[in-house]
């Protein structure tokens, strides 16, 4: 049974994750949707990819808002989106009409790019780093600082 004290810490680190997750899908979708120099770039394998990282590891958190969760939310991001990377390789029928949404090209993508692979390696450090700030605001009960 969780103690008043880390309902409390649980409820402030959920909270900070989701007042930061609309600035993530807006950053995200800026950098989606952005025309200027490097576009290409920009919108398919730098800061559009690291976004999306970073706005999974959120949506973990705040359902195991736990520092001792942070690195098994990272490697499961990491290994979720490599997986949705390689399932563009695949081109059923039912599949292509879900991409053929907007929803569907944000989430699954369109195709396949090796180059996906170091932005989602970056996007799940930096995601890290904002895990263990959120992780800094109060300490469970037998968890440990640091």
């Amino acid at each position: 049974m969780l103690s008043t004290a880390d309902c409390g810490v649980m409820l402030v680190r959920r909270l900070i994750a989701c007042l930061l997750i609309p600035f993530v899908v807006l950053a995200g979708l800026g950098f989606k949707l952005y025309q200027g120099p490097l576009a290409s770039f920009v919108n398919d394998y730098g800061p559009a990819s690291v976004a999306y990282e970073i706005l999974w590891m959120l949506l973990g958190f705040v359902i195991f808002p736990q520092r001792k969760a942070i690195v098994r939310i990272a490697l499961a991001v990491l290994i979720g989106t490599c997986f949705l990377e390689f399932l563009q390789l695949w081109h059923p029928a039912w599949l292509e009409s879900l991409r053929k949404t907007f929803a569907g090209r944000m989430v699954l993508g369109t195709s396949f790019s090796w180059w996906d692979f170091p932005a989602y390696g970056v996007g799940c450090v930096v995601g890290y780093g904002i895990l263990r700030w959120i992780g800094s605001f109060g300490r469970l009960v037998g968890e440990e600082t640091g």
